[in-house]
């Protein structure tokens, strides 16, 4: 609903038809009469300058939007909440185009200013928030009126499926190979068992076969590694998922994927790699950079839900169970792969450091903002183009090494 504000006379810079004309509001006018006011100084003063555009009609830049926001004389015929919404909206969205309708809704209120992928559209404006049982699974993704906001109009077009399906996938190919390896004599263990005959297995002999270093995450060395990953991928990944985008979810889980690959391949010469931990680790510690650099924005808290809820919802809550389980499974990766008695197949260690370093490179540009597109942003430039350094240099290391194990095509 609009405010009432004071408005000091300001000429008109529309036309010379309208030269001289004044508009004054005051304290005392209903609000009809600031709506029809506010109206009519759209259409005099703004929508000359979209029809001045040439973008498809009534549209504007970004930049040129901003560029007018900057002169005081159209700033002051615009409320001054809706001027900071409208200086957000298109320093999140830098290079777009708006449309003069767009630009009304969003000044008179009738368009919640953008939404989580950063493109127009929301909630109408005033209408309270409906707060579900997704607004605690997704507590502490982002800060938590964007949570509230976004989560307020959310429609599961398209659901999020990518953490899910690549979870049941992992499943199923680890117990399919939890039976063939039963049916060949064996037994997968807590700590052990793993199909290192498997064509999915990534294998320092075999790196010709490069569909490995990305297939071997679907191989898991024992059932704690497979329930600590699943576990991490679907109580951390869906709600991330849901606020980020599948896109970015599978952007940074594949990275990770493949840096944990180059990693072992370029480190530890003498074992093969199998686990999720490269994409499941990528997209933890993106989690964690996007919890330390919201940490002023987060919220813990809601008058509505009990005491004990609270406190588990706190952001260092989940920070020390975070840390917990990353200490767990990291310290029996260590000990999987050095213990020189078990297990009896040694698995490498480099898909966790992979994982953590992907993490660290690509978790402020893809799970910080979600408003805000990785690619739009100096450091997010940054950050991928040293990642790409690092793949460039793994791969002259594998071309260019010779005492890797001999290569074996059987």
């Amino acid at each position: 609903m609009l405010g009432r504000w004071q408005y000091g006379h300001l000429e008109s810079r529309a036309s010379s038809a309208t030269a001289g004309r004044s508009t004054v509001f005051s304290v005392e006018e209903d609000l009809t009469e600031l709506e029809r006011q506010l109206h009519q100084n759209l259409e005099l003063h703004f929508r000359p300058i979209f029809q001045r555009f040439v973008y498809g009609g009534e549209r504007i830049a970004s930049h040129d939007l901003r560029r007018l926001l900057q002169d005081e004389t159209y700033r002051d015929l615009l409320p001054p909440d809706k001027v900071y919404d409208l200086i957000d909206l298109v320093d999140f969205n830098p290079g777009k185009a708006i449309s003069y309708m767009e630009f009304v809704k969003i000044v008179t209120g009738g368009l919640e200013t953008y939404s989580s992928d950063g493109e127009l559209g929301g909630r109408p404006h005033g209408v309270e928030r409906k707060k579900t049982w997704m607004n605690s699974v997704c507590r502490n993704t982002m800060p938590q009126a964007e949570v509230d906001d976004y989560l307020a109009t959310y429609r599961w077009i398209p659901p999020p499926f990518f953490m899910i399906t690549i979870s049941l996938a992992q499943l199923a190919v680890f117990l399919y190979y939890v039976a063939d390896i039963y049916h060949l004599g064996g037994r997968v263990h807590l700590l052990d068992g793993v199909a290192a005959y498997s064509p999915l297995m990534y294998l320092q002999n075999k790196r010709q076969e490069v569909w490995r270093f990305v297939s071997y995450i679907f191989l898991h060395q024992g059932w704690v590694d497979l329930i600590l990953n699943l576990g991490l991928q679907v109580l951390l990944g869906f709600p991330l998922e849901v606020m980020f985008r599948w896109w970015r979810m599978a952007i940074v889980y594949v990275i990770g994927i493949i840096t944990g690959s180059l990693l072992q391949s370029v480190s530890d010469h003498s074992v093969g790699l199998a686990g999720a931990a490269g994409g499941t680790y990528a997209i933890v510690t993106g989690h964690v950079i996007g919890i330390l650099m919201n940490w002023s924005e987060l919220n813990g808290k809601d008058d509505s839900e009990k005491k004990t809820t609270k406190w588990f919802a706190k952001p260092w809550f989940r920070l020390l169970l975070i840390f917990i389980v990353a200490a767990v499974q990291i310290s029996l990766a260590i000990y999987r792969r050095f213990c020189p008695t078990y297990p009896t197949y040694k698995v490498g260690i480099g898909a966790h450091a992979g994982g953590i370093l992907a993490g660290l490179l690509l978790g402020r540009a893809f799970l910080t903002d979600s408003r805000r597109y990785p690619w739009s942003t100096n450091s997010g430039w940054l950050d991928m183009f040293v990642l790409m350094i690092f793949f460039g240099c793994c791969v002259l290391f594998n071309i260019l090494y010779k005492s890797y194990p001999e290569a074996s095509y059987y």
